[in-house]
């Protein structure tokens, strides 16, 4: 069994920086992620997602992602983010692979996310909602290691894209990895620019630099004179 690390992150160092969002200027502690998160599980309740429904996420990279990531998985739901570099047709047929109940998309993908035949909640929405959910605790704190936390999907390069199952326990083996690679600690700042449909934008390096109580600023995507 694996414990929620969000939670107890909150719990070890409540006050500390857990991320800077660049577009917004937003500041997240670790205790003000951890309540985002348990709002947001509101706000997927009350859209009528449960244990083993997919959540897709369609948009720029953002403190959103990672709070619907942590929020799902208090109450058992998937996460699917799509590539926005991705043609209709190719999400189209991504989302009747994995049949989503509820895509969440921001502003520069309303249009893409619009032709996909799944109920639709823009961000701004999400906002407001989660604003106005009531705070409350969701989940025991504790995961299993082969429990399924989100699905990414292959380009399709030789065939037709698949989904890759990604475990709690594997987010803990590729922190284990992460820490001894490069020594990753508490102290460290890590700037996330690589896309939140990627592994590579999830695992290197957030995920393991949350787990670990670092601090992350997040930028919208990679782009000239961004960093």
């Amino acid at each position: 069994m694996i414990f929620d690390f969000a939670r107890r992150r909150a719990e070890i160092a409540p006050d500390r920086l857990a991320f800077i969002e660049a577009a917004s200027g937003r500041r997240l502690t670790y205790r003000a992620f951890d309540e985002r998160a348990e709002r947001a599980a509101a706000v997927l309740l009350d859209h009528g997602l449960g244990p083993g429904d997919r959540v897709a996420t369609l948009s720029l990279n953002g403190t959103a992602f990672f709070e619907i990531l942590f929020a799902a998985a208090r109450i058992g739901v998937i996460v699917v983010p799509l590539n926005w570099r991705l043609s209709v047709d190719e999400l189209r047929a991504i989302v009747a692979d994995c049949a989503p109940r509820l895509v969440i998309h921001d502003d520069t993908n309303a249009a893409i996310a619009a032709r996909l035949p799944v109920p639709q909640l823009a961000l701004a929405g999400y906002e407001q909602r989660a604003a106005a959910a009531t705070l409350s605790r969701h989940g025991d704190g504790i995961w299993a290691a082969n429990g399924i936390w989100y699905l990414l999907y292959t380009s399709g390069t030789t065939g037709k894209p698949k989904a890759v199952i990604q475990t709690f326990g594997m987010a803990l083996a590729n922190y284990v990895n992460v820490v001894q690679a490069i020594d990753l600690t508490s102290a460290d700042r890590v700037l996330n620019f690589l896309p939140l449909f990627h592994t590579a934008g999830i695992n290197l390096y957030t995920l393991p630099t949350l787990i670990a109580g670092g601090s992350v600023t997040v930028l919208p995507k990679i782009s000239v004179g961004s960093v």
